[in-house]
């Protein structure tokens, strides 16, 4: 502006836009939203606008800064997560909950028949080698009973499976929702 300006006399909207290089419509939508004073100076204007320029150029959030961090804060920790589970995966090092479970469905079955199956040779060979007739409960009882406290084990470990990052598609042993 020129020599003699008074900063301190009411502030007419085209000249404000023109002293900090805006349109006069987007002072007047500063007024609208009440970042400029109505009937302000000049000086009480560039004050507000500045705070104003201040406050968006603090991370473009004002009053909603701390939450937009803290999203952030998560945003990233999730990014790094899923780039750590890819980076597991491509190596081999991290193993699906779902093929587990399949592992685990598979190897319970398969010990269940070979005990059964155990039980069963067990009573044909004493019956042939000692010729004597044998109750199969006295054999195959006490083996149900075993593999029932195993099943009891297994379900238990399931459960441990299942509750270790229940929010997620593999499970952990060193924290991270995976085996490895």
């Amino acid at each position: 502006m020129t020599d003699g300006f008074d900063l301190d006399t009411a502030a007419k909207q085209t000249v404000f836009a023109k002293l900090v290089g805006v349109s006069q419509p987007t002072v007047a939508s500063h007024l609208d939203k009440g970042r400029l004073t109505a009937g302000g100076s000049y000086r009480l204007w560039l004050t507000e606008y500045c705070e104003h320029l201040r406050s968006e150029a603090a991370g473009r959030g004002g009053e909603n800064q701390a939450l937009l961090t803290e999203v952030r804060i998560l945003e990233t920790q999730e990014n790094i997560a899923e780039k750590r589970q890819r980076r597991l995966t491509a190596a081999g090092d991290l193993i699906d909950r779902e093929q587990v479970e399949q592992w685990v469905t598979g190897a319970a079955g398969n010990i269940q028949t070979y005990v059964m199956g155990a039980g069963e040779t067990i009573l044909e060979a004493l019956s042939e080698k000692y010729d004597l007739e044998i109750d199969p409960d006295d054999v195959i009882g006490i083996l149900r009973t075993a593999l029932g406290h195993a099943g009891k084990a297994g379900e238990e470990l399931a459960e441990r499976f299942a509750a270790v990052g229940s929010d997620a598609g593999s499970v952990s042993t060193n924290g991270d929702r995976s085996l490895g």
